[in-house]
């Protein structure tokens, strides 16, 4: 193992996190986070590069009078078929011809998403937020978890398109951790 930084400017009383690194065509996709509590602001970075030689392809300050996100904060994923996904606080995204194009707009954080292909892609989230893709619709699934409490925070899935798993967190008077599995 051999360490490597992928450096941004940012203040520092202020805390800087690498999110998640995928990679696509011959590169390596990073979202990173700059969380600045004392100016009121974080920057969120969207990277690509490798060992070494790192590049900001793009970055979006939020702070009172910005709002906005234009790609996931938290996830990126990309399936053998080069497609490119974001996951986040306001959805979820897919990188289309060096744009982010906004397909699932949710009012709570998606965490996850994996797929096998262009035609079998999943997302997850807080209160059970489950969807899958079929290549031409995102469908929301929540109603197969058969699950009446919303209070799920469904954190990772994987699928090999014959299974998925899909984890989470029941927050009730008691966390509890929880697995879906469906075939």
């Amino acid at each position: 193992w051999i360490a490597d930084t992928i450096s941004v400017n940012h203040y520092s009383d202020s805390q800087y996190i690498l999110q998640s690194i995928t990679s696509y065509l011959n590169y390596k996709y990073v979202l990173g986070t700059n969380i600045d509590f004392n100016r009121r602001r974080n920057v969120y970075y969207f990277i690509k590069g490798d060992f070494k030689n790192w590049t900001i392809i793009d970055s979006i300050v939020i702070n009172v009078s910005n709002s906005t996100l234009i790609w996931g904060d938290l996830k990126l994923f990309a399936n053998k078929n080069g497609n490119l996904y974001s996951a986040g606080v306001m959805g979820l995204w897919e990188y289309q011809n060096y744009i982010w194009k906004h397909v699932i707009s949710a009012n709570a954080p998606l965490y996850d998403v994996y797929g096998v292909d262009e035609k079998y892609v999943l997302a997850v989230g807080d209160f059970l937020q489950f969807y899958f893709y079929d290549g031409s619709t995102w469908q929301d699934m929540k109603k197969l978890l058969n699950h009446n409490n919303s209070n799920v925070i469904n954190i990772s899935v994987w699928t090999d398109g014959k299974e998925i798993f899909i984890s989470g967190i029941l927050i009730d008077e008691i966390q509890k951790t929880i697995v879906w599995h469906g075939k």
